[in-house]
This record gives C-alpha cells, sequence and structure tokens, in this order.
C-alpha cells in the first residue's frame, strides 16, 4: 500500500466550509467499507460547488473530523500545500 504523508494549510474563512449536523448525513455514513448513499453525498458536494470543504466527523473515530476539500472551488488557489512525502506505518505501531 502507497502511503503519503500530507500537510496543507486551508484559507482561514468559516465561509468556505459546510459542516452538516449529523442527522443531514446518510444513515450509513459511517460504515466501512463506505457505503454507496455516502459517496453519493460526498458527490453532490462536490458537483454543488459551493465551499471549499465538507468538514464530516470521522468513520473511525467520531471525535474527530474529516474534511472532504473540492478542487474546484475558486478558492483552491490559496490552499497551500506544505508537505507532501511517502509514509511507512512504524513496526512498533504493530506490535
Amino acid at each position: 500500500m502507497n502511503l503519503m504523508v500530507v500537510r496543507i494549510t486551508l484559507p482561514d474563512d468559516n465561509n468556505f466550509y459546510k459542516t452538516p449536523p449529523l442527522d443531514a448525513l446518510p444513515d450509513d455514513w459511517n460504515t466501512l467499507p463506505g457505503s454507496p448513499t455516502a459517496a453519493a453525498y460526498g458527490d453532490s458536494f462536490l458537483r454543488k460547488g459551493k465551499y471549499l470543504g465538507l468538514i464530516v466527523p470521522s468513520a473511525v473515530i467520531l471525535e474527530a473530523r474529516n474534511i472532504v476539500i473540492n478542487p474546484n472551488h475558486p478558492a483552491m488557489k490559496e490552499v497551500e500545500i506544505e508537505i507532501v512525502r511517502d509514509f511507512t506505518f512504524d513496526s512498533r505501531l504493530r506490535s
């Protein structure tokens, strides 16, 4: 599996982001592997193009958040990609 570490800086403007309430997400949004309805929700977000980012709970850790970034949003030009490098898990994490 090829994994990468990427660090980015996003614009600090809340108008660029949508954070839907949990009850607005598809019922099966947190199933693993991902569900077709959750994928359709994300596809719809991207098609509408209104926001740079969709802030959603992690399917693995409910208290954590993920940001789905719309690469076609005009504010993408303000996103700074700072680090891109290969990543491998330290063997101590697997023991």
